[in-house]
């Protein structure tokens, strides 16, 4: 009974006592946070556009129609190569050789177990989940490439490079 208590007011007193122990630590004080990177943000105010002018931009983005306004085909454009372009935020190199690994090992089960007949234990959920992305993926980046050439943009700098980092 007496262990309880000693432990109830440790948990009480201690807990407090160490975290305005650590929040005092010097270490802390060195810490400065990243600015943090908003590029559709700053495409916004640079185009000078209101919430409506957002969603029409974003229809044309998803689309690929051609807008009337000469301010919004160049927020078209702008929005485009940022999606498109070498400078767009990319996931880590261990994420996609983690995906070809999955990938690789589903394949290889699923030859398996058709080569032994078994139809049943094949996952189907996720063989139309992932050719299902893969088809949205590729409509999705021939609508911005389209929207960007059909508002003004340069082919050429809308073709996929190779991340220059």
């Amino acid at each position: 009974m007496t262990g309880a208590w000693v432990a109830i007011a440790l948990v009480l007193v201690g807990l407090p006592l160490l975290g305005w122990f650590v929040s005092r630590r010097a270490m802390w004080n060195r810490l400065t946070p990243r600015a943090e990177r908003d590029p559709y943000g700053a495409t916004v105010r640079r185009h000078r556009l209101s919430v409506a002018d957002v969603a029409t931009v974003r229809r044309a983005l998803r689309t690929g129609e051609e807008l009337e306004s000469a301010r919004l085909r160049a927020a078209v454009v702008d929005w485009a190569h940022q999606e498109l372009g070498p400078d767009r935020p990319r996931a880590p190199w261990w994420v996609h050789v983690l995906i070809l690994v999955w990938l690789a090992v589903f394949l290889a089960n699923t030859a398996l177990l058709v080569a032994q007949g078994r139809w049943g234990e094949i996952n189907w959920v996720a063989i139309v989940a992932g050719m299902g992305s893969a088809l949205w993926l590729r409509r999705r980046r021939a609508a911005l490439r389209r929207a960007a050439r059909v508002n003004g943009g340069a082919p050429e700098d809308l073709v996929d490079r190779p991340d220059p980092r």
